[in-house]
């Protein structure tokens, strides 16, 4: 079997085909399986030769722009170029939500006098901010706050947690928020050196996502402008997270330090390696959208931003718009707000692998549970009601790769699953299943396929059988991660 020669620069798109028909030595297919891809790692010829569907980026940066005006500074307005100042952003914004919200603004301050004084206004450089469920979050909340403190920085910084729950479930009975104050106190009483802040709301009709994660965002910035901070580092994580570096918080503010112009950090997003190492096909299916997604995103230059690992300054929080309402995709509308409000200039940067964090595969294994592709995951929206997802735990239970019987079963499942995947993007944009894009993407785990018609015109992925370089990396995968565990 030939390897693929990351180095090479072919001169027509044949050439580029034919290197996508060859199939890489399993070693290389076992570092593909091990992290997720970036757009800065494609290689540029790759890049050049996709037929890159048209997204929904491209939609809603061109609404980003359409609403610059409204939304951006009159720092940024004025001058995109500009350095900013944290006590001026944070000025401008938080009165243009008073003009303009005045009931919001006014919910903020309310909620901003429930914490106690001597919290409000101690110092920290770097601020982490997690909103929690509190009547579905108890063990997961409880297990992801204790991984602050295994951090080895010694630069000042707090964990701020937004505990909030509708006030009826679905079936009109009273919320309980215990088992997520439970966690908190024992987090507390386990581990007094870690600075700690919380507040929380109650609301009478379910809020959306958005209206949830920009409440704790604003409230962030509206206590280092209190405080007086120079500009803060503002770092946004889930409620459940499950492995972080130890240097990952270190990482980040020496990132900010050797740049002053940076305003933020895309980090690298990881799912529960137990939960997809014991279900290989979704680890395979989890790795083809993320190569699509990262080609995709290198071509049409903007960077995707996934709210459990995204960082920015305060600064450019505020002079960007800061958070907008909506059930799905706030996050990556901040990230596109900030590579707009520079007219596009290079002011964020991709984490590496340093910059990595790993968070819960729930919401995958359920939309598996349910016959969907792990890129059809967000597809199911957000609510406060998903204790559905919230209640899956991820357990490693070992993939029998000797099982003759089991390989062909995965077989089957890689195939079923890897339809599934290409089928969402061929829905929205089709750009055809034999499209380099696909083959590129599918070529980085191994697998070569042909194109099947039935007599309706539909297209499906046929692999070719003989896919044992895969199941062989797959199988040194599951082993290392049983030597790491």
């Amino acid at each position: 079997m030939s390897e693929f020669n990351y180095s090479f620069h072919p001169t027509s798109l044949a050439e580029v085909t034919g290197m996508l028909k060859d199939v890489p030595e399993q070693g290389l297919i076992e570092e593909n399986l091990a992290t997720p891809p970036t757009s800065n790692t494609i290689p540029a010829y790759q890049i050049a030769a996709s037929e890159s569907p048209s997204t929904s980026l491209d939609r809603i940066a061109n609404d980003v722009r359409r609403e610059a005006n409204y939304t951006f500074s009159e720092t940024i307005l004025t001058d995109p170029t500009a350095r900013l100042e944290f006590s001026t952003e944070a000025s401008l914004y938080l009165a243009s939500k008073h003009s303009r919200e005045p009931d919001y603004a006014g919910s903020l301050d309310r909620l901003y006098a429930t914490i106690p004084i001597e919290e409000r206004m101690a110092p920290a450089e770097v601020s982490v901010c997690i909103a929690a469920a509190s009547h579905q979050e108890g063990a997961s909340l409880y297990d992801s706050l204790k991984l602050y403190t295994e951090q080895n920085t010694d630069r000042p910084h707090e964990i701020i947690v937004f505990l909030n729950r509708p006030a009826q479930d679905t079936d009109g009975k009273p919320t309980d928020d215990t088992a997520a104050k439970e966690a908190i106190a024992t987090i507390r009483a386990e581990h007094p050196e870690l600075r700690l802040i919380t507040f929380e709301e109650v609301y009478e009709e379910e809020p959306n996502i958005g209206h949830i994660k920009r409440t704790l965002h604003d409230m962030t910035i509206k206590l280092h402008q209190e405080r007086g901070t120079k500009d803060p580092i503002l770092v946004f994580n889930d409620a459940d997270s499950v492995h972080i570096d130890k240097s990952y918080l270190k990482t980040i503010a020496e990132t900010f330090a050797a740049d002053p112009m940076l305003d933020g950090i895309s980090g690298v997003l990881e799912w529960d390696s137990s939960a997809l190492i014991s279900n290989p096909e979704l680890l395979v299916a989890t790795r083809v959208y993320q190569y699509i997604n990262a080609v995709t995103s290198s071509k049409s230059g903007h960077v995707i931003f996934a709210g459990a690992n995204m960082i920015m300054r305060g600064s450019a929080y505020c002079a960007a718009g800061g958070g907008k309402d909506g059930r799905r995709g706030e996050d990556v509308t901040l990230g596109l707000q900030l590579q707009a409000m520079r007219r596009d200039k290079r002011n964020i940067q991709e984490g590496g692998r340093d910059i990595i964090l790993e968070t819960s595969a729930r919401r995958t294994l359920f939309a598996h549970d349910r016959g969907l592709a792990p890129n059809e995951k967000w597809m199911l929206g957000f609510s406060a009601f998903d204790s559905g997802v919230r209640s899956y735990l991820s357990t490693f239970t070992p993939y029998d790769f000797a099982n003759p019987d089991k390989r062909y079963l995965l077989t089957e499942n890689i195939q079923d699953t890897v339809n599934r995947t290409l089928g969402v993007y061929e829905t929205v944009s089709p750009i055809g299943l034999s499209s380099n894009l696909y083959r590129f993407a599918l070529g980085r785990m191994g697998l070569l396929y042909d194109v099947d018609h039935d007599p309706l015109g539909r297209q499906s992925v046929i692999l070719n059988r003989d896919i044992h370089t895969l199941i062989g990396a797959l199988s040194v995968n599951q082993a290392n991660y049983e030597k790491r565990n």
